[in-house]
């Protein structure tokens, strides 16, 4: 959760992740979000909690960049 503030705060270049469940990363999503960061899977799709409730690991990777940021993968 601090690694997604410092992120949102553009302290960090980007947060990834890969194999965490939906409970592990969700507090950081939620700030991410409410913040303005773009949150997606490493391929550039969306992510849709949705998608992610069945309690499985996230299998593919994910990465978060600042609000307004150019930074991609």
């Amino acid at each position: 959760v601090v690694d997604a503030a410092f992120v949102a705060a553009g302290r960090y270049r980007a947060i990834l992740g890969v194999r965490e469940r939906l409970y592990d990363v969700a507090a950081a999503w939620l700030i991410l979000g409410e913040l303005g960061a773009e949150i997606a899977f490493a391929d550039g799709a969306p992510i849709s909690a949705h998608g992610l409730l069945s309690g499985d690991r996230i299998e593919r990777p994910w990465a978060a960049f600042p609000p307004g940021s150019s930074f991609r993968i």
